[in-house]
């Protein structure tokens, strides 16, 4: 029998990042995080509506409590006329620890074996680490790695 089981992971919740969710927003915070991300699952492209009265009203908890665990506006603009486009045309989020830190564009140039990256967009406040750098630079040769590019283009 196929199963569409999505697992939590068991202790979750004695988890550093969880026990900092746990202690800013309690048992509900705790909750209303893991039901986001069932709402993640269960779309086909892991992409969830940013109408948090929608995903109040889904979830049956407080807008301001949704709007707090997940404040991040992302969208994939590939289909997105370029004039409209905020960012670029494979823009992906760029999450650091617990946090969507940024936004990054790469493209692979399969025919040369380059991977391009052609911008990176921080969200305000964010200070740009050497640790930070660092789990981006590894980020990126993953990339180029799995678009089988030989070099990185910064």
């Amino acid at each position: 029998m196929a199963s569409s089981y999505f697992s939590h992971d068991s202790n979750a919740r004695n988890s550093k990042k969880l026990l900092r969710l746990r202690q800013a927003h309690g048992a509900a915070g705790y909750g209303v995080y893991f039901m986001l991300l069932e709402r993640l699952r269960e779309e086909g492209d892991y992409t969830s509506d940013r109408d948090y009265d929608i995903i109040a009203y889904d979830l049956r908890e407080d807008k301001a409590l949704i709007k707090s665990l997940w404040d991040f506006q992302y969208s994939w603009e590939i289909y997105t006329p370029v004039v409209k486009r905020k960012y670029g045309y494979y823009t992906l989020p760029i999450l650091f620890g617990d946090k969507f830190v940024g936004r990054i564009e790469t493209v692979a140039d399969r025919k040369e074996s380059v991977l391009r990256v052609k911008d990176v967009w921080w969200e305000e406040g964010i200070r740009q680490t050497k640790k930070l750098e660092s789990a981006l630079d590894k980020a990126v040769k993953t990339i180029s790695k799995f678009n089988e590019c030989k070099e990185i283009v910064w």
